[in-house]
C-alpha cells in the first residue's frame, strides 16, 4: 500500500528558516546525521509512478547519503544490492561519527546482515560484520541476548579481517543505539 510512503523537509531550528531540501521515495527509513552535521543518512527506492506507489511492491531499497543545500538527484549512493530487489537496506552513524552501521534484511527473516563503513577516511571499503547465513539479525541479536536472556554475551563473533576490537565497539554501538543508554560491567 502507499500510506507509507514520506517526503522529508528541512528546518533550522535556531531560526525556523526552511531549507529548500525535499527528499522523496522514502519509505521504511530512518535519518542519522554526519559527524559534521552536514547531511543525513537514509534508504529510499527508485522513483514510481502514482498508480505504483500507491498499490505495486516495493523494491530495490538503497542506502545514500543527502548533503543540506543540494538537489537529492546528487546524493551519493552509499549501498544496493541489486542481487536481491527484495531486500531492505538502512544505516545509522556511530555515537562518534567515525562509523556507518548498516543493515540489510529481507521482510521478517531472522536472517539479517550487518556491514560496517568507516566514515573517517575517503573511498573506504564496506566490511561484512554479520552474515545472513548465520541466523543472527541486529535487532534478533539484541532481542535475543538482551531483552529475553537478560544477560550481555561474553563475546561477538565478527569477519577476521576487522581488528579484534571493533567486534566490542561495534557490538556496543548498536546496542546503544537498538536500546538506548546503557551501563556494561
Amino acid at each position: 500500500s502507499g500510506s507509507d510512503w514520506q517526503e522529508w523537509r528541512f528546518r533550522e531550528v535556531e531560526t525556523g528558516k526552511d531549507l529548500p531540501d525535499i527528499l522523496k521515495n522514502i519509505k521504511f527509513s530512518g535519518a542519522s546525521w554526519s559527524k559534521d552535521k552536514k547531511g543525513i543518512y537514509y534508504s529510499r527506492y527508485p522513483e514510481t509512478d502514482d498508480k505504483s506507489k500507491l498499490s505495486g511492491e516495493n523494491y530495490n531499497q538503497k542506502l545514500y547519503y543527502h548533503l543540506l543545500g543540494t538537489p537529492q538527484s546528487e546524493d551519493q549512493l552509499v549501498h544496493e544490492r541489486p542481487d536481491d530487489k527484495t531486500l531492505g537496506i538502512g544505516g545509522f552513524v556511530t555515537n562518534d561519527g567515525n562509523w556507518l552501521i548498516i543493515h540489510i534484511w529481507k521482510g521478517t527473516s531472522p536472517q539479517n546482515q550487518v556491514f560496517l563503513k568507516n566514515l573517517t577516511m575517503e573511498r573506504t571499503p564496506i566490511l561484512p560484520l554479520v552474515d545472513m547465513g548465520s541466523h543472527v539479525g541486529a535487532t534478533g541479536l539484541l532481542n535475543d541476548v538482551f531483552l529475553k536472556q537478560g544477560i550481555a554475551p561474553k563475546y561477538f563473533k565478527v569477519n577476521p579481517r576487522i581488528v579484534p576490537y571493533w567486534s566490542v565497539y561495534f557490538f556496543m554501538s548498536l546496542a546503544e543505539y537498538l536500546l538506548g543508554p546503557f551501563i556494561a560491567t
